[in-house]
């Protein structure tokens, strides 16, 4: 493994790639033959203007913090095991080459990398397959009418994935969405795809026109430690909110939404809230491709000043309003939540429940979350829907016992996995993420521990669970 240096001092005829006599360019320095798989290209102070299609295992490191700039319209990763860190950049970073090319990438790294003023800044070409994508210690703007992590069309998974320590913002504010992760009608009876196995956690995403993050297709998933504000403003788009599950044309499960804190957001529409599930089955998402989700946990939040008066919408909004064009829809189900400081919000509600009544068996477990007050007479108004919110608690200091956190790191070959069996509308070890290296599972896993509650008021089945100091 070789470190090969490029610096605008530099000359990608006579130069050799040495620190004495480096090349000119990035392009060139890839294109050379005696740079191989596993190598590092360390890049000088300046700006490069090129666009790159980057074709081999390699490290592109900017050779000071983010000294450099990569001006180009285009930088695709045609190849696995590639890491980018120490960059700026004024382009869109394309996973995969095209929506057709059906590569398989695995071991993607951006670290501390700055993204501003582009349409995308990470664009995935969804019938390229990723395994373990890495985001970490990074800052991205889109000062566009557009999105930072942007995946449609063909069908294939980010499967194992972390986006740690980062911030999300549009800068001038014209940024729609942040992730806008879609399921289309190309992927209609094909197969799943969307993000599984993996964690967003301790970014912050701030001033998004309509929504911060938004999946089609979502599996294992935690998003834990986040910072949401000011996300969904634009009175012009209804369902503005920080985070909108809205599965598609498939089952789901196992969804995670820990210790965030929603500050002023779904501030623009009546249909604005701040927390929005839903798994779509009318109307245009009509049977044969119905959608399921189970087993989503939402604990630990605090969800304030969100919303607009005289609207609908909820700090937590369950399933899609039936109308002329949607019809009923019964799902999603199974859900739980739990520990939550919800209080100090704009709108009628708090909690609420949009399901089909007739087609929804089961009803929200909203047990032991502190609503700013200990009134029935305010909280109960606040709830719509089959939602059991009572016992709760006095404030947010208070903590819901309901299963203590069970986690564990299981081998297989050389990839580990964090598995997890404490939720209780979804029993059973379920996978977190999968990571070949055992210390980022372990973080992960200490993380997890350190924002859930460890104890059980009662062992014995059909326990009550009861709030403690």
């Amino acid at each position: 493994m070789t470190v090969w240096y490029i610096r605008k001092t530099g000359n990608d005829t006579t130069g050799d790639g040495s620190t004495g006599n480096p090349w000119l360019t990035v392009l060139a320095a890839i294109a050379k033959a005696e740079v191989v798989n596993g190598d590092t290209l360390t890049i000088g102070d300046g700006t490069y203007t090129q666009n790159l299609v980057i074709t081999k295992q390699l490290k592109l490191i900017g050779e000071n913090d983010r000294s450099l700039t990569i001006n180009s319209g285009l930088v695709s990763i045609a190849e696995s095991n590639v890491t980018l860190e120490k960059l700026t950049m004024t382009n869109i970073i394309n996973i995969g080459t095209g929506d057709l090319s059906g590569l398989s990438l695995e071991n993607l790294t951006f670290e501390n990398i700055v993204t501003a003023g582009t349409a995308f800044s990470i664009r995935h070409y969804a019938s390229n397959s990723v395994t373990n994508l890495q985001i970490l210690n990074s800052a991205f703007a889109s000062d566009a009418h557009s999105y930072i992590i942007y995946q449609r069309d063909n069908g294939a998974y980010v499967d194992g994935f972390m986006i740690s320590n980062s911030t999300f913002t549009t800068g001038s504010g014209t940024g729609t969405l942040c992730f806008d992760i879609e399921n289309g009608p190309l992927n209609v009876g094909g197969i799943k795809r969307g993000f599984k196995n993996g964690t967003i956690s301790n970014c912050s995403f701030s001033d998004w026109k309509w929504k911060a993050l938004y999946f089609e297709g979502l599996d294992n998933v935690v998003i834990t430690g986040c910072d949401f504000t000011n996300v969904g403003w634009d009175p012009t788009r209804n369902s503005g909110c920080a985070i909108d599950i809205n599965v598609k044309y498939h089952n789901y499960s196992n969804v995670q939404i820990l210790n965030n804190t929603i500050t002023g957001c779904g501030t623009g529409h009546i249909w604005d809230c701040g927390i929005m599930i839903k798994a779509r089955c009318a109307g245009g998402y009509a049977p044969p491709n119905d959608a399921t989700l189970t087993g989503v946990l939402i604990a630990n939040n605090t969800i304030t000043a969100c919303g607009i008066v005289d609207g609908i919408g909820g700090a937590v909004r369950i399933g899609e309003p039936t109308d002329g064009v949607m019809g009923p829809e019964a799902q999603p189900a199974g859900i739980s939540i739990h520990n939550n400081c919800i209080h100090d919000n704009i709108f009628d509600y708090d909690i609420i429940d949009v399901r089909d009544t007739a087609l929804s068996p089961d009803r929200i477990d909203a047990l032991f979350n502190s609503w700013g007050t200990v009134d029935p007479a305010v909280i109960v108004p606040r709830m719509f829907g089959k939602v059991d919110y009572a016992p709760y608690c006095t404030n947010c200091t208070y903590t819901h016992i309901y299963i203590p956190s069970q986690l564990r790191i299981t081998q297989y070959l050389t990839m580990y996995r964090l598995e997890d069996n404490s939720n209780p509308s979804y029993p059973g070890w379920r996978e977190l993420s999968r990571n070949t290296d055992l210390n980022i599972l372990r973080d992960m896993r200490d993380n997890i521990i350190s924002i859930r509650t460890q104890q059980r008021a009662n062992l014995d089945a059909g326990a009550v669970w009861v709030p403690v100091e």
